[in-house]
């Protein structure tokens, strides 16, 4: 035992822990619509190339440069859009209320009416992993409409569903999974598996890792359910279980997913969804879609809330100062946290501040004295071993020993 704290004692002190470089910041101020408007739709094909979706000014807005600006693009009928997908820098398809389908050929200079579903407002839309021009995709909406789009327009699929459908998620041309009120339904060449087993409780969000049966829904009372085959589905305990509606879920590999809902809800999940821990978003407004591109993570929702989670280089020219101080460090029965950079606090009403072990299961959770700027933690109950601390975007370690 001697022997492992020692060397964990040494990785402490020749290897310091500065202040967490990641975080979510709120870069919604760069869309130009109004503060009230709806970001319905995220969709970037690498770090720097994307395009939103809202609801109020009824357009598309493209980036080139990560978000820093973006430039508005009109659709023929000036609809109001819901959702978004493109399959390169140039071509890709839009839609949303009314039911009407736009398609793009040249990045967006050009939104041209593509087809209809009716009456009924047009909730996602998915292609297979790796799409190209030639691929089909799914088309999902209110009454139970499910469309096959194409370049060459969009075809109703029969399958006898009265509700309304949410989400659709393809792992392949001809496989995909939908959700809706109260349904899972499993699609192999547009007919309905009647495979599923899952847990009659309203489905928001849907994913599943490309080429894979390894699936998630997230819906009402913080409900997470995973599946390994494709056809059983089973609840996944997290933070907000029972608490509040989750309305997206996406991975970014085999491991890294994030899943997000009301009140700024955003939940990470590092073993392929197994557990899940609550991250600290900086906002209370709703969240619908998230979005990771490689080392970056999309999430917008209301009030023109677009969320991005990246390095956090620009913001603080203080942010790679050390931040916090921890004291004792190693402790034994409590530890002292204070704010060690005046310009930057992270102190903020109802801030959680959380403790994990080095497995990442948090262990001791404990709130904040506002206005206080310095915190003092019990630890007496935590075995010897190194520990992170985290509180909003912040994070530190400390060693118990005893």
């Amino acid at each position: 035992m001697k022997t492992i704290l020692s060397l964990l004692l040494a990785i402490f002190f020749i290897f310091p822990l500065s202040a967490q470089e990641y975080g979510w910041v709120d870069i919604g101020e760069n869309v130009p619509i109004d503060s009230n408007d709806l970001i319905t739709d995220v969709f970037f094909i690498d770090e720097n190339t994307g395009w939103i979706t809202t609801l109020l000014a009824k357009k598309v807005f493209f980036t080139n440069d990560g978000g820093v600006t973006f430039t508005p693009q009109d659709t023929e009928y000036n609809t109001q859009l819901t959702t978004i997908f493109m399959i390169n820098e140039n071509f890709g398809f839009c839609a949303g209320y009314s039911g009407i389908v736009y398609k793009t050929t040249n990045g967006g200079a050009d939104w041209k009416y593509h087809g209809t579903m009716g009456d009924g407002t047009i909730t996602d839309i998915d292609f297979p992993p790796n799409p190209t021009m030639e691929s089909t995709g799914y088309l999902t909406g209110q009454n139970g409409s499910v469309y096959r789009i194409s370049d060459s327009g969009i075809n109703k699929i029969e399958l006898n569903i009265a509700s309304d459908i949410d989400a659709v998620s393809m792992i392949s041309e001809n496989e995909a999974w939908i959700c809706g009120e109260y349904v899972i339904r499993h699609l192999i060449d547009d007919v309905d598996q009647r495979d599923q087993s899952y847990s009659h409780d309203n489905h928001v969000g849907i994913y599943f890792l490309p080429g894979t049966k390894t699936g998630f829904a997230v819906g009402d009372a913080g409900m997470i359910s995973k599946t390994t085959n494709g056809m059983d589905w089973q609840t996944k305990k997290n933070p907000v279980y029972g608490e509040l509606t989750l309305y997206d879920v996406f991975f970014l590999d085999e491991n890294n997913g994030w899943a997000v809902g009301n009140k700024g809800t955003i939940l990470k999940s590092t073993d392929l969804g197994e557990t899940w821990i609550k991250e600290e978003s900086g906002t209370k407004n709703t969240l619908g879609k998230v979005f990771p591109i490689r080392n970056i993570v999309y999430a917008c929702g209301g009030e023109r809330t677009l969320l991005k989670y990246s390095e956090l280089t620009e913001v603080d020219d203080n942010i790679h100062e050390p931040i916090l101080s921890i004291y004792p460090n190693p402790a034994s029965d409590f530890i002292e946290i204070k704010i060690v950079n005046p310009g930057i606090n992270p102190w903020v009403d109802d801030e959680e501040i959380e403790i994990y072990n080095l497995l990442g299961e948090c262990v001791l959770n404990a709130w904040n004295k506002q206005a206080c700027s310095m915190q003092r933690i019990d630890i007496s109950g935590l075995p010897a071993e190194q520990y992170f601390i985290k509180i909003g975007n912040y994070s530190d370690k400390f060693l118990v020993m005893r």
